[in-house]
């Protein structure tokens, strides 16, 4: 605003305002165009952003939605599931089942084993587990 009024103050000089007056009266007639502009573009602007933040729902109640979801029984389910898959597959790693070492040659049977298809199994099974424990809620959204 400050710089507004000093650049206000030049053009109005420019176009002949003595801002220098005689006395106090005449100083003070010469800054009313100046104030009244500054007063009027100072209105503008909070109009606009006032505009802006009423737009933006600013002040106009609770607008986040926050839905508290609990750890309910599918939760527990894959959990439960996934833990089983791990402990799976370290029975098997441990067995030896899933070791595969590519320096010994490669075979479809040195990779494709009873622990590897096991495991993947699980994963899938994992996955439709999942898939189906997921349900669509009101706003289309997916929620697990």
């Amino acid at each position: 605003m400050k710089n507004r009024l000093v650049t206000l103050k030049q053009i109005y000089s420019i176009r002949g305002v003595d801002f220098e007056g005689k006395g106090m009266r005449e100083r003070i007639k010469a800054f009313i165009p100046i104030l009244s502009i500054l007063l009027e573009s100072s209105l503008d602007g909070a109009f606009d952003i006032g505009e802006a933040a009423y737009v933006k729902g600013f002040l106009s109640g609770k607008r986040t939605v926050y839905d508290r979801q609990t750890f309910g029984r599918k939760d527990y389910i894959v959990t439960l599931y996934a833990f089983l898959l791990i402990v799976v597959y370290l029975f098997f790693r441990i067995s030896g089942s899933l070791n595969f070492d590519i320096y010994i040659g490669i075979d479809v049977s040195k990779f494709i084993n009873l622990g590897a298809i096991t495991v993947f199994i699980m994963l899938l099974m994992l996955a439709a587990l999942i898939l189906i424990l997921t349900e669509e809620n009101e706003d289309g959204l997916h929620r697990y």
